[in-house]
């Protein structure tokens, strides 16, 4: 183990004859040895958040679509509305349509005629 104590003494005495010594540095010139001022620090302020974002309006409800829609509604214009028959106006004179047909009527009407069957002969 000597030998190791020795080697390491060795390299310290090497390493510190390298190192320039304070004196033998050159010396620095006098602008350079005079410190830059430090700047002046500038405070910035915190930027104050956003104002939130309007949130969308709420779809209205049925009640409200339901009042909106018959506000202007006359009781006249429910009864023509759902009468069983409406009337017809045509330039201004109001027409009672013809009673509704019956299911034989509108079947002639639409198939024709239909002749009565015969017996088939034998």
């Amino acid at each position: 183990m000597g030998t190791l104590e020795d080697q390491l003494k060795q390299w310290k005495k090497a390493a510190a004859s390298r190192q320039p010594t304070p004196s033998s540095a050159p010396p620095q010139s006098k602008r350079a040895a005079k410190k830059k001022a430090p700047r002046p620090q500038t405070i910035r302020r915190e930027e104050p958040p956003p104002p939130p974002k309007a949130l969308p309006p709420k779809p209205p409800t049925d009640a409200e679509l339901f009042a909106a829609a018959v506000e202007g509604v006359t009781p006249d214009a429910v009864l023509d509305k759902f009468a069983a028959a409406p009337a017809v106006v045509v330039k201004g004179e109001r027409l009672t349509p013809s009673p509704p047909k019956d299911d034989a009527t509108l079947f002639r009407e639409f198939v024709g005629a239909v002749p009565p069957k015969t017996s088939p002969k034998r």
